[in-house]
């Protein structure tokens, strides 16, 4: 994960970046892309994990949590390998 502290942009793993601009925050990530079918199903379990994971973070960097630390990628990393894990198992 890189942050600069003149950018107001933090990389996370997977692809997901997240802007913050004042209270605003936007994410653009390849999660989804690594998670789910590239069709899915409108009641896909992956899709609303992947859209449950993205709000999660956008509603975290809009309340000023800083993410740009080691622990937000690790946290990350373990909340998309239990998401997986989960996926595997149903």
């Amino acid at each position: 994960m890189t942050h600069h502290p003149t950018s107001p942009t933090t990389h996370l793993p997977y692809g997901i970046d997240i802007t913050v601009t004042g209270q605003r925050a936007s994410l653009s990530s390849e999660l989804r892309a690594q998670l789910v079918d590239p069709s899915p199903a409108r009641d896909d379990p992956a899709l609303a994990m992947v859209h449950a994971i993205e709000a999660l973070l956008l509603a975290l960097a809009a309340e000023g949590v800083d993410l740009s630390g080691p622990g937000a990628s690790r946290a990350v990393v373990t909340a998309v390998e239990s998401v997986a894990e989960y996926l595997c198992s149903i």
